[in-house]
């Protein structure tokens, strides 16, 4: 109850909503009972219609002049509350106590995820066949909570939103993130921060490099899987990545895979070549015996390869964030056909719940961990 009470406290709302602007004088449409309406409110409904809106406000107002209220005032007012619910998860934050994390300050989990939307918002936010969305996600994994929820356009692609991520990332952070977010730039952010990452290698994204004197020369993973000994299932080779501005040493890894996840992803490159019309070569085919993975975690601060790879795994948990959204919350379900305003309110509305949620997951988790020893 005090923990609810901590974020639902109706006089800061509708501060808020007067710091804004969404609310300028007394008027019908209280700021609260709007709040809940997009938030907790939106729980007992597949999508959030004007009627159901209407049914939580104490004053009789029509869905002509709800839907007016859906604007650039409501947007400000929701985004603020959502700050304030962060700073408030943020300094109230539990942490999970792991010792091998501890050496990290966050360990900031990086992903995103779409959907597709009405036709009518295509101008708004264009996707790859209609119109679509794209959140983008940052999270804690020390303490459960979001660090960043970003509301784009479903064509704004990974690799080019990482190159802005700059201001998110704090010394001694730790990064992990797929292949969507592994480019150079991104790379070279995070060490100019002087944080650390954790990542697949891309193929298409990223140059491998050996020094030869103040010369560096590209090398190719075919040539670093020659340096094998034997019947290797994990190799640890030292080398060079970056862009033409700046090379950051890494670590990179070869991990062999079984042989059923090797055929499996032969299969699908195979698949993937057909329809391109095009025949995968030889050495791309050998290479799916691997699993190839970067970091630039220096030995004297993490030294065993296996507990850096223990590492990636971790980045799944954040399928849980986005499991809330589209089964629990339907953020990917709208009634909206053409108000750009009142989709990102709903966005933003079932956002702020999402950051309770984590909120409360943070707290449970933390004490699990305290007395069981288990998450």
């Amino acid at each position: 109850v005090r923990t609810v009470k901590k974020f639902f406290k109706k006089g800061k709302i509708r501060k808020i909503a007067e710091k804004t602007g969404f609310i300028k004088r007394k008027r019908k449409l209280d700021a609260f009972e709007f709040f809940i309406s997009l938030t907790f409110g939106s729980l007992t409904t597949t999508t959030i219609t004007l009627g159901a809106i209407a049914e939580n406000l104490s004053e009789c107002i029509s869905r002509a002049g709800i839907n007016d209220r859906f604007n650039q005032y409501a947007i400000d007012f929701l985004t603020e509350v959502f700050s304030f619910f962060f700073r408030t998860a943020t300094e109230n934050g539990h942490n999970i106590n792991i010792d091998v994390l501890n050496q990290f300050g966050r360990v900031n989990i990086i992903d995103s995820s779409s959907w597709e939307l009405p036709p009518g918002l295509k101008s708004a936010f264009p996707g790859y066949n209609i119109a679509g969305c794209k959140v983008q996600l940052m999270y804690d994994y020390k303490t459960g909570v979001i660090q960043l929820f970003d509301i784009k356009k479903q064509t704004c692609n990974d690799q080019s939103y990482s190159k802005t991520l700059g201001d998110q990332i704090s010394a001694d952070d730790l990064l992990i993130f797929d292949l969507g977010y592994s480019i150079a730039d991104m790379l070279k952010i995070t060490d100019d921060k002087e944080a650390f990452f954790i990542s697949r290698f891309n193929y298409s994204g990223i140059g491998l490099y050996i020094k030869k004197g103040e010369e560096y020369e590209r090398i190719g993973i075919s040539e670093i899987l020659k340096k094998l000994n034997g019947n290797e299932t994990i190799f640890e080779f030292e080398c060079y990545t970056g862009n033409k501005e700046k090379k950051i040493k890494i670590r990179f890894f070869a991990v062999r895979v079984p042989e059923e996840v090797a055929n499996k992803k032969r299969r699908k490159m195979c698949q993937n070549a057909k329809k391109k019309g095009r025949t995968p070569k030889k050495e791309s085919l050998r290479l799916c015996e691997w699993n190839f993975m970067m970091t630039n975690i220096p030995a004297e601060k993490t030294e065993d390869v296996r507990t850096i790879l223990a590492f990636y795994p971790i980045r799944w948990s954040v399928e849980l964030f986005f499991k809330q959204f589209k089964s629990v919350l339907n953020i990917h379900k709208t009634e909206v056909r053409n108000n750009e305003d009142r989709l990102r309110c709903e966005v933003l509305g079932k956002a702020i719940v999402v950051m309770f949620i984590s909120y409360c997951y943070s707290n449970a988790r933390s004490e699990a961990w305290r007395i069981l020893g288990e998450e």
